[in-house]
C-alpha cells in the first residue's frame, strides 16, 4: 500500500506540474523574473524652493506585482480605501489588506518599505513578476499634504510582441491628487469631501509644482518646479525562473553601473 500511495503522489505531482505549465504557457512571457526597482527622489528646498514644505518626505512605498485584473490606482479612477489611507496619512495597513485579498488571484508579490524616505533618497526594492502577473504598481504619499501621492501604475514588464521580459524601463513620476480631501496646500487642515461626492484621481504636477508666484524674484527655473524626479527602472532582469522552476541568471549586476537614470 505504501508503494501504491507513493506512486499516486508522484502521478498527481506530475499532473499538477503539467497543468500549471499549460496554464502559464498561455501567456506571452514565460517563467518568473526578478526585477530591481530603484526610486531616485529629488524634492527639497534646493530643488523646489516654492513647493517644498519644511521637513517634507515620502511615506513608506508600497509596491506590488500583479495581473491585468488588479488595479492599485489609475489616473481618473477613484481611490480605494487603501489608496485614500496612503494619500492622506501615509498609512499602509488598508492597502496591504487589499493586496492580501487579491493574493495569488491577481496579486503576485507585495513589498512595503521599512520606513519613510527623505526627498533626496535613492532606494531600491526587489520584486518578482511572472507570465500571468507581469505588471508592477507603486504608491507613496507626499508628506505633509492633504491627499497627494506619487507612484506608477500598471507598468507591464512583458513585451507581448516579442514574448520577452523587458530589460529596462525608466521614467519620471508625477504628482497625483487622490480626490479624497479638498485641501489645497501642503499644510491644509483636513477638508473632507461632502457625503456622496466622489472625485477622480488627477495630476497636480502643473498646478502645484510648476506655478511661479508673481512676486518671486528671481524667477525659478522650470527645473525647480519639476516634481520629485524618480525613475522607475524596473531594472535589468536579475534572475529568470523558467517553467521548470530552476533559476538561471541572465544578468550579473555590476555595482559600478547605474541602471536607473535621474533625468
Amino acid at each position: 500500500m505504501k508503494v501504491l500511495a507513493g506512486c499516486m503522489v508522484t502521478v498527481l505531482a506530475i499532473l499538477n506540474l503539467a497543468s500549471a505549465q499549460g496554464i502559464f504557457s498561455m501567456f506571452p512571457c514565460q517563467g518568473r523574473v526578478t526585477y530591481k526597482v530603484t526610486i531616485a527622489y529629488s524634492w527639497s528646498a534646493a530643488t523646489h524652493p516654492m513647493s517644498y514644505p519644511e521637513g517634507g518626505f515620502f511615506s513608506p512605498l508600497v509596491i506590488a506585482s500583479h495581473g491585468a485584473y488588479y488595479t492599485m490606482w489609475s489616473p481618473l479612477g477613484y481611490s480605494s480605501p487603501g489608496v485614500q489611507m496612503v494619500a492622506e496619512t501615509g498609512g499602509t495597513s488598508a492597502i496591504v489588506d487589499e493586496l492580501l485579498t487579491e493574493n495569488y488571484r491577481n496579486v503576485f508579490q507585495r513589498v512595503v518599505a521599512d520606513g519613510p524616505a527623505s526627498g533626496t533618497s535613492t532606494i531600491s526594492y526587489m520584486i518578482d513578476v511572472h507570465g500571468a502577473r507581469p505588471f508592477i504598481s507603486a504608491i507613496s504619499m507626499f508628506f505633509p499634504s492633504p491627499d497627494w501621492f506619487t507612484g506608477f501604475d500598471n507598468v507591464n514588464m512583458c513585451d507581448e510582441e516579442t514574448g520577452e521580459y523587458v530589460e529596462v524601463k525608466e521614467g519620471n513620476l508625477s504628482a497625483w491628487d487622490a480626490g479624497t480631501d479638498d485641501g489645497e496646500t501642503f499644510t491644509s487642515e483636513d477638508v473632507p469631501l461632502e457625503p456622496g461626492r466622489r472625485t477622480p484621481i488627477i495630476s497636480i504636477l502643473a498646478s502645484t509644482f510648476q506655478g511661479i508666484p508673481p512676486c518671486y524674484s528671481p524667477a525659478p527655473t522650470p527645473e525647480q518646479y519639476r516634481l520629485p524626479q524618480a525613475s522607475y527602472p524596473v531594472l535589468s532582469r536579475l534572475r529568470i525562473y523558467p517553467l521548470d522552476g530552476k533559476p538561471r541568471y541572465t544578468h550579473q549586476h555590476n555595482a559600478a553601473t547605474s541602471f536607473w537614470i535621474r533625468v
